[in-house]
C-alpha cells in the first residue's frame, strides 16, 4: 500500500511539473556578455607590423574590460519576442568602451513573430538605419546529448554554424546554445531560437551571452514593440547594399 502511495505521489509531482512549465506564457530574461577568447590571438599579433601590435593589444584589453558592461533584455510571449540593449548611462569618452560597444553592436534590435513568421534585425551601417528581414527557420540546429544546470534549470546543448560574409570572403563561425525545456518557448538572445526551450546561454564565436535574471509570467502586460524605423531589406538585399556602400566608402 505504501509503495502504491509513493508511485501516486511521484506521478502527481511529475505531471504537476509538466503542467506548470506548459503554463509559461511570457517573460523577461536579462543577459550579459563576455569574451571567452581574445579577438586577436598572439599568433595573429606577431604577424603584423610592430607599430600596430600595441593597437591590437589595446582592442583585446578593451573587449575584455568593457564587454560585460552591457546588459540586454529578452521580452517574450507566446507569439513574439524582442531582444535589445538595456539603456543606461554610458561612458562614450572612454575609447576602450567605444571599441567594445562598436564590436558588440550593442544597439542592434532583434524581433521575432512566430505567428506571422517574421524575423527582423534593426541595425545601423555606414550611418544609415536598416531593418533586415530574415528567414525565421534559417538556423539548423544539431541537438547534443550533454546537459548542465543554469540558474537551477536543466539545460541541453545544441550547435549550429553562423555564416559570415564580408570583404575577405565567406566564413563559418561556431555557435553553441544551452536551452532549457523547462521554459518551453523557443526564443533566445540575438534572435536565436527554434529549439525546444529557451536559450539561457549562447556561445557565438568568441562571445558568450549568459543569463543573469529570469522573470516568468510577470504581473502586467509585457510590451513588445516591433521595430519600424529604417529601410526594410531582405538579407540578400542588405548584403548587396553593404557591398555597394563599402566600395563607395573606400573609394572616397
Amino acid at each position: 500500500m505504501k509503495n502504491k502511495l509513493n508511485l501516486t505521489l511521484i506521478f502527481f509531482l511529475l505531471f504537476s511539473s509538466i503542467s506548470l512549465t506548459a503554463q509559461v506564457s511570457s517573460g523577461e530574461v536579462s543577459y550579459k556578455q563576455k569574451f571567452i577568447e581574445n579577438l586577436f590571438d598572439s599568433i595573429a599579433i606577431k604577424k603584423i607590423d610592430t607599430k600596430f601590435r600595441s593597437q591590437l593589444d589595446f582592442v583585446n584589453k578593451s573587449l575584455r574590460t568593457h564587454s560585460d558592461n552591457f546588459e540586454f533584455i529578452l521580452k517574450f510571449n507566446r507569439a513574439e519576442s524582442i531582444y535589445k540593449l538595456v539603456k543606461k548611462m554610458n561612458n562614450d569618452k572612454d575609447r576602450g568602451y567605444k571599441i567594445a560597444a562598436k564590436y558588440s553592436r550593442i544597439d542592434d534590435v532583434y524581433y521575432k513573430n512566430i505567428q506571422s513568421g517574421e524575423k527582423l534585425v534593426q541595425k545601423e551601417s555606414f550611418g544609415e538605419l536598416f531593418i533586415i528581414k530574415y528567414d525565421l527557420n534559417n538556423i539548423k540546429w544539431k541537438l547534443i546529448n550533454k546537459t548542465k544546470t543554469i540558474k537551477n534549470y536543466k539545460c541541453f546543448m545544441a550547435t549550429t554554424t553562423k555564416i559570415v560574409k564580408n570583404s575577405k570572403g565567406v566564413f563559418e563561425k561556431p555557435v553553441i546554445a544551452w536551452y532549457s525545456p523547462d521554459i518551453p518557448l523557443n526564443y533566445g538572445p540575438k534572435g536565436y531560437g527554434g529549439l525546444p526551450g529557451l536559450i539561457l546561454e549562447l556561445h557565438e564565436d568568441k562571445l558568450m551571452y549568459y543569463v543573469t535574471k529570469i522573470k516568468l509570467n510577470p504581473i502586467g502586460t509585457i510590451e513588445i514593440i516591433k521595430p519600424e524605423k529604417g529601410k526594410t531589406l531582405t538579407e540578400n538585399e542588405f548584403e548587396l547594399k553593404i557591398k555597394e556602400m563599402s566600395s563607395g566608402f573606400w573609394r572616397d
